[in-house]
C-alpha cells in the first residue's frame, strides 16, 4: 500500500472516530477533577496564557472556550508524568475496539482480539 493511500485511510479513520475520542477527552477532563493539585497546575498555566492573550488586546474568553479547554487538557497532559491523556493514535491503539491497523497488503478497521 502506498504511503499516500495510508495517509488518506488514517485521515478518514481519524475523522470517523473523532467524536468517540472527544468523549474520551471529556471523560479524562472529569477524571482530572479528582486531582486538585494537577487541576491547579493546569489552571495556573491557563491564567498565564489568558494574561498573554489580553496583552495582545484579545479577550481570552473568545478563544478559551469549553471545547478548547478540553483540547488544552489533552495537550498539557499528553506527556505528564502523573496524569496521562492519550493522543488520538494512542487512544485508537489502546482503547478503540475498531482501531486502524495498516499492513503492507491490507488495511483493517475492526475489533482486534484482546489478550485474556
Amino acid at each position: 500500500m502506498a504511503e499516500a493511500e495510508k495517509a488518506l485511510l488514517a485521515k478518514a479513520h481519524e475523522a470517523q472516530f473523532k467524536a468517540a475520542y472527544q468523549d474520551y477527552l471529556r471523560a479524562q477532563a472529569l477524571e482530572l477533577e479528582k486531582h486538585p493539585n494537577l487541576v491547579q497546575e493546569f489552571e495556573d498555566l491557563r491564567a498565564d496564557q489568558a494574561a498573554s492573550i489580553r496583552k495582545m488586546g484579545i479577550n481570552p474568553e473568545k478563544i478559551m472556550t469549553d471545547d478548547e479547554r478540553i483540547e488544552a487538557i489533552a495537550d498539557h497532559f499528553k506527556t505528564h508524568k502523573r496524569f496521562k491523556v492519550l493522543t488520538f493514535w494512542e487512544w485508537d491503539l489502546q482503547m478503540n475496539p475498531q482501531r486502524l491497523t495498516l499492513r503492507n497488503k491490507e488495511t483493517t478497521a475492526h475489533p482486534q482480539p484482546r489478550a485474556a
